[in-house]
């Protein structure tokens, strides 16, 4: 077997992949602590919302990091606006 010499993704993909994957942990953890409200001893309750609250702050400072990464690489704003483009359909 031959297989197909390996190229690794350009470091524009790595970091985009990077911050999507913290986005999508982050993402899990805000699920997992708004789940806890409902069982929470009430003496927590604050600090969990408090948690909740910084997760969704980082959430929309990684978000905005992935959209400048995009606008800045033309070929990630390429795929993008084909991805938006297909989802339309």
């Amino acid at each position: 077997m031959k297989p197909e010499t390996w190229i690794p993704p350009a470091p524009e993909i790595r970091s985009l992949r990077a911050l999507v994957r913290r986005v999508d942990s982050l993402i899990d953890m805000r699920s997992q602590e708004k789940n806890r409200i409902s069982t929470a001893h009430e003496s927590v309750i604050v600090l969990i919302k408090e948690h909740i609250i910084y997760l969704d702050q980082e959430i929309e400072k990684i978000r905005n990091q992935i959209d400048d990464l995009i606008k800045r690489n033309p070929h990630l704003k390429q795929r993008r606006n084909c991805w938006i483009l297909f989802r339309t359909w």
